[in-house]
């Protein structure tokens, strides 16, 4: 049998990259100085090596001032909520048909990157203190989970929206793709009355950690999800309560599944004195809420919840072709956030379609062969050879 033999050059990754852009990123020529080719590839080279826009266009010889090319690409920066659609286009614009085909896993999460400014920014949101500030800019995310990849297939800026507008905004970008949803795994900052009554409306089914709420020995027993936290055995139970604090919020219903797990106490919860059994041994209950799963065991939850743990890894690579700026413009830096994730997506597409090998059973990914960091290296080098690298800088006195 004859084996062949293919090669995948930097120049064949940088076309994959530009093509989702060149299609539904609306660039237009700007004077003769920046084509629109070139602020497509102005950009790539920003996320490729981390850079802002001012050291990008001094680092490439065939490009025009940083200042021009920053009027450039302010000039094509469309409004806001046109750039999101733009975006999450082009996130979907690679999917494979086969998982359009089949009812898939999802995971909605929030992206927060830090900002140190003024706090009166357009587009900012406030939260817990992190990093040394409690003001962000803050994305959500809604990521395909499939054997192990994540393509990345709703994007939505946030700043004043409530936590039910972000769901339903997203899972509107999901039905545009084509998408079915066999069950959305939220993070336990989405539990509330709000959210789960949304989700229902548009009958999504989901999974998300409970949080803790209520009193175990209240004057009428116990009250909120405290009694299903104390519980020693696993179970799946019916709960039903209002918006936090509202007497005439909304009311919602859902299914609670309860798995106990036993473990040994931590040293910072043994110096605290917290009692436990011989040994160290202590049991602790893992309380989850969904809604439109078929379960039988509450532990079968562990398993699918767990598929949604590897977003995290998706938001370290997505860090890894951010682009870096100071600027406060809301579409810039939705522009470079979505170029990150899209870089992300070329590079699962990349080993699902050209770096996988066939074979009976389903194909064999080999993820060594191309890794994220690489990838970008060799867009940023393709990019380089064809704009030329400036290795002068001029001078106030001779030679």
């Amino acid at each position: 049998m004859r084996h062949y033999q293919y090669t995948l050059t930097a120049a064949d990754v940088r076309r994959h990259a530009e093509g989702p852009l060149q299609q539904h990123l609306p660039l237009a020529d700007y004077k003769r100085s920046v084509p629109a080719s070139r602020l497509r590839q102005l950009l790539l080279a920003m996320a490729c090596w981390g850079l802002s826009l001012s050291a990008t266009a001094k680092r490439l010889k065939r490009l025009p001032s940083h200042e021009t090319v920053r009027q450039a690409l302010h000039a094509n920066l469309p409004e806001l909520d046109a750039l999101r659609r733009c975006l999450s286009a082009a996130l979907q614009a690679n999917l494979p048909k086969a998982l359009r085909r089949r009812r898939v896993d999802l995971a909605l999460d929030l992206h927060n990157i830090p900002f140190y400014g003024d706090k009166q920014t357009p587009g900012l949101r406030g939260g817990k203190a992190k990093a040394g500030t409690k003001y962000f800019w803050t994305y959500a995310t809604v990521a395909l989970l499939h054997k192990g990849r994540r393509w990345t297939v709703g994007l939505l800026p946030v700043s004043s929206q409530s936590l039910a507008d972000v769901v339903a905004a997203l899972t509107a970008q999901v039905e545009q793709a084509g998408l079915r949803v066999r069950a959305l795994l939220l993070d336990a900052g989405f539990y509330s009355a709000e959210v789960i009554a949304a989700l229902q409306q548009k009958q999504v089914p989901f999974l998300m950690p409970a949080l803790k709420r209520g009193r175990l020995n209240g004057k009428r027993g116990p009250t909120g999800t405290a009694a299903f936290f104390a519980r020693t055995h696993d179970g799946l139970f019916e709960h039903v309560w209002r918006s936090r604090g509202k007497k005439d919020g909304v009311e919602v219903r859902v299914r609670l599944a309860v798995a106990v797990r036993s473990r040994r106490l931590r040293r910072k919860e043994r110096k605290q004195g917290r009692p436990a059994g011989r040994g160290g041994w202590v049991k602790e209950a893992w309380v989850y809420a969904f809604w439109g799963l078929a379960v039988a065991q509450a532990r079968s939850l562990i398993g699918l919840y767990r598929r949604r743990f590897g977003i995290e890894s998706s938001y370290r690579q997505l860090r890894q072709g951010l682009a870096k700026t100071s600027g406060t413009d809301e579409r810039l830096r939705l522009l470079l956030v979505g170029l990150a994730l899209l870089l992300r997506n070329c590079w699962v597409w990349l080993h699902w379609a050209v770096l996988s090998t066939p074979r009976r059973g389903g194909r064999r990914f080999n993820w060594d062969r191309l890794r994220l960091k690489a990838m970008l290296g060799w867009i940023a080098a393709s990019l380089e050879r064809l704009l030329g690298r400036r290795l002068e800088v001029p001078t106030d006195r001779p030679g």
